[in-house]
């Protein structure tokens, strides 16, 4: 079998126009435009722009550990400049083209997909 994840590091574009649900908030509007960039090896950044409920946050930087499996799932944790830390599984197409992931930490709903036409190789 072979390897779910390209050797090269991945830059995916992400725009997400959705609701976020939370224990202390039903349903929130909520959308972001983002950039991550993972290096293969289990590290990553990126920067964003976010508005919840109509307040807009930007610039959000971030940095992001993950673990890839070869089935092309994993998980991340993402810390943003502000200190605030999240939690998501993630499934990778195996081309590198499409990836999808869902928060997970409880009490939380949100999740998107992130695509880039030929996975956006860099480096």
């Amino acid at each position: 079998a072979g390897r779910c994840y390209p050797a090269r590091a991945l830059r995916f574009p992400g725009l997400c126009p959705k609701w976020l649900a939370s224990k202390s908030a039903p349903r929130t509007p909520f959308a972001y435009a983002t950039i991550y960039t993972f290096d293969s090896r289990g590290y990553g950044y990126g920067f964003s722009s976010r508005s919840v409920d109509g307040i807009i946050s930007r610039p959000l930087k971030f940095t992001v550990t993950y673990t890839m499996h070869p089935d092309c799932t994993g998980i991340q944790t993402v810390t943003d400049n502000t200190g605030a830390v999240r939690h998501y599984d993630f499934f990778l197409a195996p081309s590198g083209a499409r990836f999808t992931f869902l928060r997970s930490d409880p009490g939380y709903v949100a999740a998107s997909v992130a695509i880039s036409g030929t996975g956006d190789h860099i480096g």
